[in-house]
């Protein structure tokens, strides 16, 4: 048995009115953002000082590494989004590290968490030592672009980032809007166990008495006509 709050009907109800409404203020929008764009835009967020063309010194416990954001560059392919970094250590020198991420092709697949390489491209010591710490710092930014991005263009401050894929041609950001507790609450209401069961899936039609008659004789001539080709077989 289950205790249901007086005005459950009236909320289901009310619910039940809103649920076009609802759809469609969830339906998805995306931003999408060509390469260069989303280059500039990396170089924007990792880039603290108003001259964005300024070096980065980034700490690692007693380690530390020159980042250059200024010279960072995109290359995009469906489900892949290759960032090239310029650093420098005293002991390398400057060379780049290249970071893959590996996210989805279509907003279907579109992921919060991507998938990349062990350690970057680039110069084995600076893959090596820099690799975890590039690798995060990128994929994070990465994130933090699409919700500046929602900040942007979006007066509905509930609106999140659900996801980013890549197609190609641009990286494209998936924009929803969550559920409130309000509408969890009515969703476990409306199929608590005072409401009508929900409807059973439709009984496959059984085959009619005739029809199951010729099945099992066409098994049996399947049957008799293997037996003869053995038959045939073993003669031989």
């Amino acid at each position: 048995m289950s205790i249901v709050h007086p005005d459950a009907r009236l909320r289901r109800k009310g619910a039940n009115m809103r649920s076009t409404q609802d759809l469609e203020a969830r339906r998805p929008f995306i931003i999408r953002v060509p390469p260069e764009a989303l280059a500039r835009s990396l170089r924007r967020q990792l880039t603290p000082t108003a001259d964005r063309r300024t070096p980065v010194i980034w700490s690692d416990g007693d380690a530390e590494i020159v980042v250059y954001p200024h010279q960072l560059r995109v290359s995009l392919e469906p489900g892949l989004v290759l960032i090239e970094l310029p650093v420098a250590t005293d002991q390398t020198g400057k060379d780049a590290l290249v970071v893959p991420f590996s996210v989805g092709a279509s907003a279907d697949d579109a992921t919060l968490l991507a998938m990349t390489e062990s350690v970057p491209r680039g110069h084995p010591l600076l893959a090596a030592r820099w690799g975890s710490p590039v690798q995060e710092a990128l994929w994070q930014t990465l994130l933090q672009v699409g919700e500046a991005r929602i900040a942007e263009r979006s007066v509905d401050r509930t609106m999140t980032l659900s996801g980013l894929y890549a197609d190609g041609e641009d990286v494209a950001y998936v924009i929803t809007r969550p559920f409130t507790a309000m509408e969890i609450s009515d969703y476990y209401e409306s199929i608590s166990t005072d409401d009508p069961p929900p409807r059973p899936p439709e009984p496959v039609e059984e085959p009619s008495r005739a029809t199951g008659c010729l099945f099992i004789l066409i098994a049996l001539l399947r049957r008799a006509y293997n037996w003869a080709i053995r038959l045939a077989r073993i003669r031989r």
